[in-house]
């Protein structure tokens, strides 16, 4: 990322999956959520790696994506008397439910589901940012909140109940929904609020009560994976929650009468900025509503052309540019999903150089202040450590230069025996990536255009 002057490392480090992700405060999380547990990421490991990454001027961050794609990890809630923390876990028929299975959706009639939240936003605060720049403000934090599927929540009677009772609304209309979809919104981003305090003001919780310690041993590749053994071997710099739960009443967590919650929870623009994907809760005709442009930045993963980029810009929002169909570098591949095999196109470079992050916004006097910027997205579905960078590259650097250019940069054609000698030279120097040509052409420069 440092020679193609890449600045972010957008981690989505937890989907419903996996939870590889070790907090400190939360080691359930990854005990039940990591697929072994070798496949996981202590906290040190994180703190290491952030430190490493700003060095070379690359900050990392993270992304807990949330209500949508969650599952694995979260299923400790019943035992720990906190009722349940994920409604719809690994139902089938998953079309059902959700986009990819495993299904899951954070349970939003759960107060205790905020305060995991609390927790874990603690936690990543301190090992994505605090540690590598201790004392420094954390610039973003990407809270994920896309391809969030009604149709869990509706299955779901407590959810229905809460919505109505808290929310009054009972009629499980589409619009209803997402109120209560802008409703976890707000809470969860209370949350955040609460774990970045803690972290300013030492003696602050994020919480507000300490939550449980739960100690499960998880067998995987011949090796227990215990909660305890975990907090026992945690680091000692780690800044953990004490692990007495104070605040749920005793008896059948299934009983528990969780409080009725204000019916408008407001956000204002002050505090961390927080960044979510487009989605129904991001469409123009509702994304005022519940979110703050003051506080939000919606990333946009639309295709080139899409009228919504333009709708929130001129409504004052600032955005991220990930193009669909030409910046998503995991496309294809075919379909894992199903039993078809057709599946998005590839894109290659030229397409990846060509696109313009500023497209549509012609005219609008905020554009070029409120594009913060664009990302190239590597989805895992169909990569791992075997193949992600050849996917990854030389196309990142494509777009790279795309961001840092331009229109100045012209269109791929002016930019090709450049792009060539640097896709070579980045592999000479250990970076696995893509060939762009035959050899033959590289040598004979010019002689196949």
């Amino acid at each position: 990322m440092a020679q193609n002057k890449l600045n972010v490392l957008h981690w989505h480090i937890t989907d419903s999956q996996s939870f590889p992700y070790e907090s400190t405060s939360l080691p359930q999380m990854s005990a039940y959520g990591a697929f072994s547990p070798r496949q996981t990421y202590p906290s040190r490991t994180v703190r290491e790696l952030s430190r490493f990454a700003l060095s070379r001027g690359v900050r990392l961050l993270p992304e807990l994506d949330a209500p949508a794609h969650v599952a694995a990890g979260w299923g400790w809630g019943r035992a720990a008397g906190l009722g349940e923390l994920v409604v719809c876990a690994a139902q089938q028929p998953w079309a059902r439910y959700c986009i990819e299975p495993p299904c899951g959706q954070l349970n939003p009639a759960n107060p205790n589901v905020y305060r995991v939240l609390a927790a874990l936003f603690h936690d990543m605060l301190k090992d994505f940012y605090d540690a590598a720049a201790p004392g420094s403000p954390a610039p973003y934090f990407h809270m994920g909140g896309d391809e969030v599927h009604l149709g869990c929540w509706n299955s779901s009677r407590e959810v229905v109940d809460y919505m109505s009772r808290a929310l009054g609304r009972p009629k499980r209309r589409k619009e209803d929904f997402i109120a209560l979809w802008g409703h976890f919104q707000a809470r969860a981003t209370q949350a955040l609020d609460r774990a970045q305090q803690a972290l300013s003001q030492p003696g602050e919780s994020a919480t507000d009560a300490p939550l449980p310690d739960v100690d499960v041993e998880v067998e995987g590749n011949g090796q227990g994976n215990s909660v305890r053994r975990r907090r026992e071997d945690a680091d000692p710099d780690a800044t953990t929650f004490p692990s007495t739960f104070l605040g749920v009443p005793d008896g059948d967590a299934d009983n528990v009468d969780y409080p009725l919650e204000d019916r408008a929870v407001k956000v204002d623009g002050e505090g961390m900025p927080v960044i979510l994907w487009t989605s129904e809760l991001t469409a123009a005709n509702v994304v005022e509503k519940y979110l703050d442009k003051n506080r939000y930045v919606i990333q946009l993963w639309l295709r080139a052309g899409d009228p919504l980029a333009r709708d929130l810009v001129s409504k004052g929002y600032r955005v991220i540019v990930s193009t669909k169909d030409a910046w998503y570098l995991d496309h294809g591949f075919g379909n894992w999903k199903g039993n078809s095999t057709s599946g998005y196109g590839y894109h290659p470079w030229q397409v990846a150089y060509d696109n313009d992050p500023l497209a549509g916004l012609e005219g609008l006097p905020g554009a070029t202040r409120q594009v913060l910027g664009g990302e190239a997205a590597m989805w895992g579905e169909q990569a791992d450590q075997s193949g992600a960078s050849t996917k990854t590259w030389p196309r990142s650097a494509a777009v790279a230069e795309r961001l840092w250019s331009g229109s100045a940069a012209g269109t791929w054609t002016a930019a090709r025996i450049r792009f060539v000698r640097h896709r070579d030279r980045m592999a000479r120097l250990g970076t696995p990536s893509e060939a762009v040509q035959p050899e033959w052409c590289t040598q004979h420069e010019g002689q196949c255009y």
